[in-house]
């Protein structure tokens, strides 16, 4: 398709340009932060197109050259979740709290490496920080649904993912979770109807670094 063709010329060009500017300053001896800065935007180009390992060095480049700047340990932390690498993931998600313990997205995806690990009650506080701190994050809702459901509070599940898809209706990887919480709660007609509604869509949490 044109427009596919078009996008991928231009993030070969985007590229381009940052393998330049990296070599333009690694040449030109420039700042620890400024280097830093160019190799996290090279990773974020990298992330993008799923080349991880790549994505991954220049992340780690840019954390040495300015630890300071938590966003890498972040999108480090993306590199490692994308992988199914859910420890790892876990460890740069927590590096990132640690500077940023308000961080709405952050919570949510420490979160669902936890879950991921099957740590559902160490979770359950993280996704309840992150809807104190927006209301709306309907995925901070799916994650409290999926540690009731691991604690077979099937009841306490299905108020959870029935918000979720309140605030976001396109979710609809949510039912297959509210088909189990309600066959769980006895209520198989219920069960049944959202079992049919299943489908792959996921809900992530309002992130502006992503």
């Amino acid at each position: 398709r044109p427009d596919t063709k078009a996008r991928l010329s231009l993030l070969q060009q985007q590229l381009r340009d940052q393998a330049a500017d990296l070599s333009r300053l690694a040449a030109a001896k420039a700042p620890p932060d400024q280097r830093a800065t160019a190799f996290g935007e090279m990773g974020k180009l990298l992330l993008a197109v799923e080349s991880f390992a790549d994505a991954e060095a220049c992340f780690l480049n840019a954390s040495e050259l300015n630890p300071s700047d938590s966003r890498w340990d972040y999108y480090l932390g993306h590199v490692y979740r994308s992988q199914g690498q859910s420890g790892k993931a876990a460890a740069y998600f927590e590096r990132t709290l640690k500077a940023r313990p308000d961080d709405v997205a952050a919570l949510v995806w420490l979160g669902n490496a936890y879950l991921d690990q099957g740590r559902a009650v160490e979770a359950g506080p993280l996704f309840a920080r992150a809807l104190a701190l927006d209301a709306r994050a309907a995925a901070a809702h799916v994650g409290l649904g999926r540690v009731a459901l691991a604690a077979r509070d099937y009841l306490g599940a299905v108020e959870h993912l029935e918000a979720a898809l309140m605030l976001n209706r396109n979710a609809s990887s949510v039912h297959y979770l509210l088909a189990a919480a309600y066959r769980g709660a006895g209520k198989t007609e219920l069960a049944d109807a959202h079992l049919r509604l299943r489908g792959a869509v996921q809900i992530g949490p309002p992130d502006p670094l992503l």
